[in-house]
Protein backbone atom coordinates (compact mmCIF):
# COMPACT_ATOMS: atom_id res chain seq x y z
CA UNK A 1 0.00 0.00 0.00
CA UNK A 2 1.26 3.32 -0.91
CA UNK A 3 0.46 6.60 -0.77
CA UNK A 4 0.69 9.32 -3.82
CA UNK A 5 2.65 12.34 -3.81
CA UNK A 6 -0.25 14.59 -5.64
CA UNK A 7 0.41 18.31 -7.48
CA UNK A 8 -1.01 20.80 -4.70
CA UNK A 9 -3.50 21.63 -7.26
CA UNK A 10 -5.03 18.53 -6.46
CA UNK A 11 -6.99 19.54 -3.53
CA UNK A 12 -9.01 21.84 -5.52
CA UNK A 13 -9.47 18.93 -7.79
CA UNK A 14 -10.83 17.08 -5.36
CA UNK A 15 -13.33 19.81 -4.03
CA UNK A 16 -14.51 20.01 -7.43
CA UNK A 17 -15.12 16.66 -7.95
CA UNK A 18 -17.12 16.12 -5.07
CA UNK A 19 -19.74 19.02 -5.99
CA UNK A 20 -19.66 17.12 -9.27
CA UNK A 21 -20.13 14.09 -7.48
CA UNK A 22 -23.52 15.23 -5.61
CA UNK A 23 -25.13 16.85 -8.27
CA UNK A 24 -24.86 13.59 -10.10
CA UNK A 25 -26.39 11.25 -7.06
CA UNK A 26 -27.99 14.35 -5.08
CA UNK A 27 -30.93 12.07 -3.29
CA UNK A 28 -28.90 9.13 -1.80
CA UNK A 29 -25.67 11.38 -0.93
CA UNK A 30 -27.53 14.03 0.44
CA UNK A 31 -30.42 11.87 2.15
CA UNK A 32 -27.74 9.92 3.49
CA UNK A 33 -26.06 13.13 5.00
CA UNK A 34 -29.24 14.49 6.90
CA UNK A 35 -29.62 11.12 8.40
CA UNK A 36 -26.37 11.01 9.90
CA UNK A 37 -27.13 14.59 10.58
CA UNK A 38 -29.93 14.39 12.48
CA UNK A 39 -28.73 11.10 14.15
CA UNK A 40 -26.03 13.14 15.80
CA UNK A 41 -27.97 16.06 16.55
CA UNK A 42 -30.21 13.49 18.98
CA UNK A 43 -26.96 12.26 20.63
CA UNK A 44 -25.95 16.26 21.16
CA UNK A 45 -29.29 16.48 23.17
CA UNK A 46 -27.97 14.15 26.11
CA UNK A 47 -25.41 16.12 27.97
CA UNK A 48 -21.51 14.73 28.29
CA UNK A 49 -22.34 11.15 26.79
CA UNK A 50 -24.23 12.40 23.99
CA UNK A 51 -20.85 14.24 22.53
CA UNK A 52 -18.40 11.40 23.63
CA UNK A 53 -21.20 8.89 21.49
CA UNK A 54 -20.48 11.34 18.80
CA UNK A 55 -16.31 10.71 18.53
CA UNK A 56 -16.19 7.63 19.34
CA UNK A 57 -19.25 6.47 16.34
CA UNK A 58 -17.28 9.37 13.78
CA UNK A 59 -15.06 6.55 12.14
CA UNK A 60 -17.82 4.43 12.21
CA UNK A 61 -19.87 6.26 9.94
CA UNK A 62 -17.12 7.67 8.05
CA UNK A 63 -16.92 4.23 7.09
CA UNK A 64 -20.57 4.06 5.45
CA UNK A 65 -20.07 7.17 3.76
CA UNK A 66 -17.34 6.34 2.48
CA UNK A 67 -18.95 3.09 0.98
CA UNK A 68 -22.11 4.74 -0.21
CA UNK A 69 -19.81 7.35 -2.10
CA UNK A 70 -18.08 4.00 -3.79
CA UNK A 71 -20.75 1.83 -4.57
CA UNK A 72 -22.43 5.09 -6.57
CA UNK A 73 -19.11 6.01 -8.36
CA UNK A 74 -19.47 1.78 -9.27
CA UNK A 75 -22.66 2.58 -10.74
CA UNK A 76 -24.11 0.55 -7.79
CA UNK A 77 -27.78 0.95 -6.44
CA UNK A 78 -27.13 1.46 -2.47
CA UNK A 79 -29.31 -0.04 0.49
CA UNK A 80 -31.05 1.99 2.99
CA UNK A 81 -28.20 -0.16 5.41
CA UNK A 82 -25.57 0.98 3.68
CA UNK A 83 -25.01 3.95 6.17
CA UNK A 84 -24.39 1.59 9.00
CA UNK A 85 -22.13 -0.77 7.72
CA UNK A 86 -19.13 -0.28 9.82
CA UNK A 87 -20.94 -1.47 12.21
CA UNK A 88 -19.98 -4.92 11.16
CA UNK A 89 -16.67 -4.15 9.59
CA UNK A 90 -13.65 -4.28 12.12
CA UNK A 91 -15.87 -2.56 14.71
CA UNK A 92 -13.89 -2.69 17.26
CA UNK A 93 -10.52 -0.55 16.15
CA UNK A 94 -13.03 1.30 14.54
CA UNK A 95 -14.09 2.32 18.00
CA UNK A 96 -10.12 2.22 19.46
CA UNK A 97 -9.96 4.68 16.32
CA UNK A 98 -12.65 7.23 17.93
CA UNK A 99 -11.14 6.61 21.55
CA UNK A 100 -7.78 7.87 20.19
CA UNK A 101 -9.87 11.08 18.78
CA UNK A 102 -11.65 11.45 21.69
CA UNK A 103 -8.77 10.95 24.11
CA UNK A 104 -5.94 13.02 22.30
CA UNK A 105 -8.47 15.91 21.99
CA UNK A 106 -8.99 16.33 25.63
CA UNK A 107 -5.40 16.10 26.34
CA UNK A 108 -4.25 18.51 23.49
CA UNK A 109 -6.86 21.21 24.87
CA UNK A 110 -5.66 20.33 28.32
CA UNK A 111 -2.02 21.24 26.80
CA UNK A 112 -3.30 24.26 24.79
CA UNK A 113 -5.07 25.59 27.82
CA UNK A 114 -1.95 25.38 29.52
CA UNK A 115 0.56 27.01 27.34
CA UNK A 116 -1.81 29.96 27.03
CA UNK A 117 -2.78 30.21 30.27
CA UNK A 118 -6.45 29.92 29.63
CA UNK A 119 -9.34 27.97 31.58
CA UNK A 120 -12.50 26.20 30.99
CA UNK A 121 -14.34 29.15 33.49
CA UNK A 122 -12.65 31.72 30.95
CA UNK A 123 -13.57 30.08 27.94
CA UNK A 124 -17.18 29.38 29.36
CA UNK A 125 -17.66 33.16 30.41
CA UNK A 126 -16.12 34.23 26.78
CA UNK A 127 -19.21 31.94 25.61
CA UNK A 128 -21.71 33.39 27.50
CA UNK A 129 -20.32 36.81 26.47
CA UNK A 130 -20.62 36.22 22.62
CA UNK A 131 -23.75 34.47 23.08
CA UNK A 132 -26.27 37.22 22.27
CA UNK A 133 -24.38 39.24 20.43
CA UNK A 134 -21.55 38.36 17.35
CA UNK A 135 -19.00 39.64 18.70
CA UNK A 136 -14.81 39.09 17.47
CA UNK A 137 -13.67 36.57 20.35
CA UNK A 138 -10.71 38.43 22.65
CA UNK A 139 -7.01 37.94 21.64
CA UNK A 140 -5.95 35.16 24.43
CA UNK A 141 -9.11 32.98 22.86
CA UNK A 142 -8.20 33.11 19.55
CA UNK A 143 -4.83 32.46 20.77
CA UNK A 144 -5.46 29.42 22.58
CA UNK A 145 -7.86 28.21 19.68
CA UNK A 146 -4.16 28.84 17.57
CA UNK A 147 -2.28 26.33 19.55
CA UNK A 148 -5.00 23.97 20.15
CA UNK A 149 -5.09 23.66 16.17
CA UNK A 150 -1.59 24.07 16.14
CA UNK A 151 -1.29 20.43 18.09
CA UNK A 152 -4.01 18.55 16.61
CA UNK A 153 -2.79 18.72 13.09
CA UNK A 154 -0.94 15.75 13.44
CA UNK A 155 -3.38 13.95 15.32
CA UNK A 156 -5.90 14.72 13.13
CA UNK A 157 -3.48 13.90 9.80
CA UNK A 158 -2.97 10.37 11.38
CA UNK A 159 -6.47 9.45 11.74
CA UNK A 160 -7.72 11.06 8.35
CA UNK A 161 -7.62 8.39 6.41
CA UNK A 162 -7.64 5.52 9.10
CA UNK A 163 -11.21 4.20 9.21
CA UNK A 164 -11.39 2.97 5.48
CA UNK A 165 -7.51 1.84 6.09
CA UNK A 166 -9.09 -0.15 8.29
CA UNK A 167 -12.19 -1.44 6.97
CA UNK A 168 -11.97 -1.57 3.31
CA UNK A 169 -8.10 -2.59 3.61
CA UNK A 170 -8.01 -4.34 6.57
CA UNK A 171 -5.03 -2.74 8.26
CA UNK A 172 -4.40 -2.97 11.99
CA UNK A 173 -5.01 0.16 13.61
CA UNK A 174 -1.32 1.24 14.15
CA UNK A 175 -0.50 0.82 10.53
CA UNK A 176 -3.80 2.94 9.45
CA UNK A 177 -2.36 5.86 11.58
CA UNK A 178 1.19 5.60 10.23
CA UNK A 179 0.01 5.38 6.13
CA UNK A 180 -2.97 8.11 7.03
CA UNK A 181 -0.36 10.54 8.44
CA UNK A 182 2.26 9.97 5.79
CA UNK A 183 -0.39 10.24 3.01
CA UNK A 184 -1.37 13.58 4.47
CA UNK A 185 2.23 14.58 5.07
CA UNK A 186 3.19 13.88 1.01
CA UNK A 187 -0.06 15.96 0.05
CA UNK A 188 -0.10 18.56 2.77
CA UNK A 189 -0.56 21.72 0.51
CA UNK A 190 -3.46 19.94 -1.57
CA UNK A 191 -4.73 19.36 2.23
CA UNK A 192 -4.64 22.92 3.12
CA UNK A 193 -5.97 24.25 -0.42
CA UNK A 194 -8.54 21.46 -0.46
CA UNK A 195 -9.89 22.72 3.32
CA UNK A 196 -9.66 26.47 2.96
CA UNK A 197 -11.66 25.47 -0.55
CA UNK A 198 -14.31 23.86 0.91
CA UNK A 199 -14.45 26.66 3.57
CA UNK A 200 -15.14 29.29 1.39
CA UNK A 201 -17.52 27.27 -1.78
CA UNK A 202 -19.64 25.60 1.46
CA UNK A 203 -19.45 27.90 4.21
CA UNK A 204 -18.49 31.53 3.71
CA UNK A 205 -20.46 31.87 0.56
CA UNK A 206 -23.63 30.31 1.48
CA UNK A 207 -23.81 31.92 5.20
CA UNK A 208 -23.03 35.29 2.88
CA UNK A 209 -25.88 34.20 1.11
CA UNK A 210 -27.97 33.03 4.03
CA UNK A 211 -27.45 36.07 5.65
CA UNK A 212 -28.61 37.59 3.04
CA UNK A 213 -32.11 36.61 3.37
CA UNK A 214 -31.82 36.15 6.75
CA UNK A 215 -34.86 38.53 7.24
CA UNK A 216 -36.81 36.13 5.67
CA UNK A 217 -39.64 34.23 7.23
CA UNK A 218 -38.72 31.23 9.58
CA UNK A 219 -40.70 28.88 7.41
CA UNK A 220 -38.40 29.71 4.49
CA UNK A 221 -35.47 30.47 5.82
CA UNK A 222 -34.89 27.25 8.17
CA UNK A 223 -35.38 24.74 5.34
CA UNK A 224 -32.52 26.73 3.30
CA UNK A 225 -30.28 26.67 6.10
CA UNK A 226 -31.15 23.34 6.55
CA UNK A 227 -30.40 22.04 3.09
CA UNK A 228 -26.71 24.08 3.22
CA UNK A 229 -26.00 21.90 5.98
CA UNK A 230 -26.87 18.64 4.79
CA UNK A 231 -25.51 19.52 1.11
CA UNK A 232 -22.17 20.44 2.57
CA UNK A 233 -21.55 17.43 4.52
CA UNK A 234 -22.98 15.52 1.34
CA UNK A 235 -20.04 17.46 -0.62
CA UNK A 236 -17.36 16.99 2.10
CA UNK A 237 -17.82 12.98 1.98
CA UNK A 238 -17.97 12.89 -1.39
CA UNK A 239 -14.63 15.00 -2.00
CA UNK A 240 -13.09 13.18 0.79
CA UNK A 241 -13.63 9.38 -1.29
CA UNK A 242 -12.34 10.98 -4.38
CA UNK A 243 -9.12 12.19 -2.44
CA UNK A 244 -8.92 8.96 -1.22
CA UNK A 245 -8.99 7.66 -4.33
CA UNK A 246 -6.49 10.06 -5.95
CA UNK A 247 -3.89 8.97 -3.24
CA UNK A 248 -4.02 5.44 -2.44
CA UNK A 249 -5.73 4.17 -5.63
CA UNK A 250 -9.12 1.99 -6.16
CA UNK A 251 -10.79 0.93 -2.89
CA UNK A 252 -11.31 -3.44 -2.92
CA UNK A 253 -15.21 -3.63 -3.31
CA UNK A 254 -16.22 -5.27 0.07
CA UNK A 255 -19.73 -7.60 1.35
CA UNK A 256 -21.97 -4.57 0.85
CA UNK A 257 -24.76 -5.44 -1.83
CA UNK A 258 -26.70 -7.08 0.86
CA UNK A 259 -27.23 -4.44 2.83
Amino acid sequence: MQARKLNILRGWAWLVEGLLFVRKAPVPLISSASTLVLFFMHLMVIPLLGQTAIVLLMPVFEVGMFLICRELAQGERIGPGLLFSGFRMNLRPLFALGGILLIGNLVLLWLALLITGMNLARIQQIAAENSAAMNVPPADYLRMVAVFMALLLPLKMACWFAAPCISLRGLPLKKALFFSWVACWRNLGAMIVFGLGFGLVCGILPAFALALFGKLPAMLFMPLLALWIMSGVAVFYAAFYRSACDIFGEWPHPWTHEL
